[in-house]
C-alpha cells in the first residue's frame, strides 16, 4: 500500500507539473528597457533571453533587471544569470 502511495503522489506531481509548464509555454514573454532598467515579463524562453542580450548590448547604460515571471527551464534561468552576471 506504501508503494502504491507514493506512486500515485508521484504521478499527480508529474501531471501538475505538466500541466503548469503547459500554461507557461502558452505565454508571450516581452523584454523592453524603460530608462536604465531592463523588464522582463513572461515565463523564460531562448527568444526572450536573446532579446534581453541584445537590448543591453543596444543600451549599455542598464543597471537594474526587473523579472515578472512564472518561470521556466532552469537551464534558462542560468543563461539569464549568465547574461546579467556578463553585463
Amino acid at each position: 500500500m506504501q508503494v502504491f502511495q507514493s506512486m500515485l503522489m508521484a504521478s499527480v506531481a508529474l501531471v501538475a507539473a505538466t500541466t503548469l509548464q503547459a500554461n507557461i509555454t502558452g505565454t508571450e514573454t516581452e523584454v523592453t528597457v524603460q530608462e536604465n532598467v531592463l523588464i522582463y515579463t513572461g515565463p523564460l524562453s531562448q527568444d526572450a533571453n536573446t532579446r534581453a542580450a541584445a537590448l543591453l548590448k543596444q543600451f549599455p547604460q542598464v543597471q537594474t533587471l526587473k523579472i515578472t515571471s512564472q518561470g521556466g527551464e532552469i537551464g534558462l534561468g542560468m543563461d539569464l544569470g549568465d547574461l546579467v552576471y556578463a553585463h
